[in-house]
């Protein structure tokens, strides 16, 4: 990079913060309380970030603000340039990555694939997998779904065997839950149903309890989804090791 190019983003570093917060927020007002800024003091940022760069980040709206095209470009550059920062400010070798799985199963069945030393998956709603990715708090979603948007990558990791689960006592034909009959999207309440009424409940072999006794399912399985952003996060944990940490894990779990 030319030092007029360095001086160019040197001269809008300090306003990208606030830019990149009213963006991911599409709201001047939560902006400020997430910065502890006041609205004013964001609105006069952004003006002046307009004003250098020469063309409008954002559209108004009564409701709040939403990025023009060019506003989305920068955007993207800025988290990238952000996450890479904070990437690399870590202790060599210290990366962990930051795991996410969306209900009912994945988040139990990741924890059960980690080791005792690594981190514990947090639990994403579905409809905030890509949310969570852009803005850097997770490095991968593990998803039973595949997950087709902008700025993220989909890849299939692998596919877990399912089984209709049952206590001894209950009927093989038993009403089902997870997979006809009763949906459930949490995985405790769906052990609590079968723990305690006469169901049959749809789950990964490898999550059935040993009190239960296991029906195989006549399908393909769950599959298995991993969503990453669409470019490596950098530092000391990229998104191939962290894949290729998964498959192993699925392999010997």
């Amino acid at each position: 990079m030319s030092f007029e190019r360095q001086r160019r983003v040197a001269s809008l570093w300090n306003w990208l913060p606030a830019f990149r917060a009213a963006a991911e927020f599409e709201s001047i007002q939560r902006a400020g309380l997430a910065l502890h800024l006041s609205p004013s003091a964001i609105s006069r940022t952004i003006k002046q970030l307009e004003e250098a760069l020469g063309f409008a980040v954002f559209e108004r709206h009564a409701t709040g603000v939403r990025l023009t095209e060019r506003g989305e470009r920068l955007l993207l550059a800025t988290r990238a340039g952000m996450r890479l920062i904070d990437d690399a400010l870590e202790p060599l070798g210290s990366g962990a990555p930051r795991l996410g799985a969306t209900p009912p199963f994945l988040p139990a069945v990741l924890a059960q694939a980690l080791t005792p030393s690594q981190s514990v998956p947090l639990t994403i709603a579905r409809a905030d997998v890509v949310t969570v990715l852009l803005r850097g708090e997770v490095d991968v979603v593990l998803c039973d779904e595949r997950e087709e948007s902008p700025g993220v990558v989909c890849r299939e990791l692998a596919r877990l065997p399912m089984a209709f689960a049952r206590r001894a006592s209950v009927p093989h034909d038993a009403p089902i839950v997870a997979g006809g009959g009763v949906h459930c999207t949490d995985l405790h309440a769906l052990m609590v149903l079968s723990n305690r009424h006469d169901v049959r409940i749809r789950v990964p072999v490898a999550l059935a309890s040993p009190a239960h006794t296991c029906q195989p399912c006549d399908d393909e399985g769950l599959t298995v989804y991993a969503v990453t952003r669409d470019m490596a996060p950098g530092g000391s944990v990229t998104t191939e090791a962290i894949i290729s940490g998964l498959v192993r894990a699925f392999a010997s779990a």
